[in-house]
Parts: structure tokens; C-alpha cells; sequence
């Protein structure tokens, strides 16, 4: 969750024109390159995968009160995102 503050601080800056410690240097080519390069720089600042950085951001975006209790350590990452995929199919199986 802390690499999700700093990934958004880190777009906000690159944004605004201004050059960190942390973007100079390669670009990786992807299809975003710059979303990716600040995805990287956040996991790396914080000590964890970028897959890690994007499913916090998902889950912070997604279940606000999930990201809460894993901020608390009332819930990993990861018992989080298997809250949230049963909250998603309650809502499929629920529309039907």
C-alpha cells in the first residue's frame, strides 16, 4: 500500500515536468512505457514486485475498506485480493 502512495507521488512529479532521483535513466519498451517505469521505481523503493504495486493499486481503487485493513495489517495483500475476487462474483452471480 505504501508503494501506491509512492508510485502516484512519482506520476504526479514526472507529470509536472520534474526529474527525481529515480527517472533518469532506461525506459523499458512497453506498451506504457512510463506507467511501467514508475511501477518498477515504487516496487523497488518499497521492496516488493510490480505485481505486488498493481494489485494494491487495483485494491485501493476497487474496496477502499479492504486496502484499510491491509494499511492496519488486519489482512495481506493477498487475503485481500481473494476478498475482493469473492465480493466481485457475489455481485456476478447476484445480477442474474
Amino acid at each position: 500500500m505504501i508503494g501506491v502512495g509512492y508510485k502516484r507521488e512519482l506520476q504526479k512529479t514526472i507529470g509536472q515536468g520534474q526529474r527525481t532521483d529515480l527517472t533518469s535513466g532506461n525506459i523499458s519498451r512497453s506498451p506504457d512505457p512510463e506507467e511501467r517505469r514508475t511501477n518498477n521505481l515504487a516496487a523497488s523503493k518499497v521492496g516488493v514486485s510490480g505485481k505486488s504495486i498493481d494489485l494494491a493499486e487495483k485494491i485501493v481503487e476497487a474496496a477502499p475498506d479492504l486496502a484499510q485493513d491491509v494499511r492496519a495489517g488486519e489482512l495481506s495483500l493477498w487475503s485481500a485480493k481473494r476478498e475482493l475476487e469473492k465480493r466481485k462474483l457475489k455481485n456476478v452471480s447476484g445480477r442474474r
